[in-house]
């Protein structure tokens, strides 16, 4: 088994999972419900089809902005038997070097969530809660300090889109996000070919050889999703256009304008989460009469 806390080789999963249903056959990759043989637990599992080639970070350090990987499945392929029809995955190992791996079968476990920020987005999917805007607000800073987490750890994201923002509740029925697809992220400054993300920077030309992954990548995809997730709220004119004036700062077309994710958590806290007034009971009152006597 191996988790999303740091390991230095990948494990054999003992654990046996039955598939439920097939949510989603993405691009190279199957997203499917399964339930753990021994606990009857529900999980989402994303199997990598053969054939494709990736780049597995498997060491992202815990963080409750970040969705975890539970456990991975994997058979591997015995060097003098490699072919095409393999998969052929990049690894990012503990002591942060990357190994060449190939695989006949890679699947990822993770929590199984109430549903994807994309379905909620689409319609797909209906929550119901009676504070809907200051719950969407909210989830603007909790995607926020994931990224934030990401980015204190040195990894760039590289794919942040609201199919990998899963939604979860609390035990008190509150829902809030995470940040999930963290396998995609590489090291902050690692160069290799443009990853074809459906939020493309433009930076990012497809076709290139060389691609050199920085923060201000995850910035663009970043503001482009918090849009997405502002178009449902209501707030001020003055809050909307103070907001969307970052947002164009964040996806702007130069990388080296675009604010840092300190800046972002910043702003959004300052704006989104305003202090509430001070309120001056009745008891502050006396003691404010008692000592100005």
């Amino acid at each position: 088994m191996l988790n999303n806390h740091s390991t230095s080789s990948l494990c054999k999963s003992k654990k046996e999972y039955e598939v439920i249903s097939i949510n989603q056959n993405g691009s190279g990759f199957l997203v499917s419900t399964v339930k753990e043989k021994n606990t009857d637990k529900e999980f989402f599992m994303y199997s990598f089809q053969s054939g494709n080639e990736y780049f597995m970070n498997l060491i992202v350090k815990s963080s409750p902005y970040l969705v975890p990987m539970v456990d991975v499945i994997f058979e591997q392929v015995p060097d003098n038997q490699i072919s095409d029809s393999y998969l052929e995955v990049e690894i990012l190992r503990n002591d942060h070097q990357i190994v060449e791996e190939s695989f006949s079968k890679l699947e990822i476990v993770i929590p199984k969530s109430e549903c994807s920020l994309l379905e909620f987005l689409n319609g797909e999917k209906v929550i119901h809660c009676n504070e809907s805007d200051q719950i969407l607000l909210e989830w603007v800073l909790q995607l926020i300090k994931g990224v934030k987490s990401l980015h204190e750890q040195g990894f760039v994201h590289r794919n942040i889109i609201p199919f990998h923002i899963h939604i979860y509740s609390d035990e008190e029925g509150k829902y809030f996000v995470k940040l999930g697809g963290t396998w995609s992220s590489c090291q902050i400054g690692y160069k290799e070919e443009p990853y074809n993300s459906e939020i493309k920077a433009p930076e990012i030309r497809i076709g290139d050889e060389e691609f050199d992954y920085l923060p201000s990548l995850d910035i663009y995809s970043l503001g482009i999703t918090i849009s997405q997730i502002l178009e449902r709220v209501k707030v001020s004119d003055s809050i909307l256009s103070l907001v969307n004036s970052f947002i164009d700062q964040m996806t702007s077309e130069d990388p080296e304008q675009r604010p840092t994710i300190d800046d972002c958590f910043w702003f959004f806290k300052r704006h989104l989460y305003p202090p509430k007034p001070y309120r001056f009971t009745n008891k502050l009152f006396d003691c404010f009469i008692k000592f100005s006597q």
